[in-house]
């Protein structure tokens, strides 16, 4: 890592990285951190889109709690990292807290049917993103989006010019093709 605010950490086995990762108290002696999952295609002067998000999966009845299921039903939305101590242990029943690796430049889902939709034996659960930060994919960082961005109306402006520019130079060609054409004619009509 060249830069001194990248630390690269490799764990031993998936349980500790997992552990690691999905802590919910991010901070090592007061000073924050935000762990990540680090791919070949990192780029450190770009945060990752890729976060990891506590779900609640509200309305997920408990025989849905093991390990396997949940991996299966959040699989649509996000990579399953592990389960909340009180969804393991089924102490709280009113639906099941999840931990998930999920991209948040792409609009979370609300929902997810399990069965049919609509059918009647079907249960929709409400899905309940408590972390899901902000990001903005032109800035590439995280902590605003994309409509409160204020290098996008830079970027509007600059493309307007563009697209100003491009219409002139269509216009300009085209009256180059049309002079050069009515030359060609004049030509052709002073042939013997």
């Amino acid at each position: 890592m060249r830069r001194a605010r990248n630390v690269f950490i490799r764990f031993s086995n998936e349980p500790n990285f997992v552990k690691a990762l999905s802590r919910e108290a991010t901070d090592v002696d007061g000073v924050p951190y935000r762990g990540f999952h680090w791919h070949p295609d990192f780029d450190e002067e770009a945060e990752p889109s890729l976060v990891l998000v506590w779900v609640f999966l509200l309305g997920l009845p408990p025989n849905f709690y093991h390990e396997s299921l949940l991996k299966n039903i959040t699989s649509p939305f996000g990579r399953f990292l592990r389960r909340d101590n009180a969804t393991r242990c089924a102490t709280k029943t009113d639906g099941a807290r999840v931990c998930l690796e999920m991209d948040a430049a792409v609009e979370p889902i609300r929902g997810i049917w399990i069965g049919m939709p609509n059918h009647s034996s079907s249960l929709y659960v409400n899905i309940e993103c408590e972390t899901l930060p902000a990001y903005c994919s032109i800035c590439r960082v995280q902590g605003h989006n994309l409509q409160k961005c204020k290098r996008k109306e830079g970027a509007k402006s600059v493309g307007v010019k563009k697209g100003k520019e491009r219409e002139e130079n269509k216009k300009t060609c085209q009256l180059q093709n049309l002079t050069n054409g009515e030359e060609e004619s004049k030509e052709t009509e002073h042939l013997p």
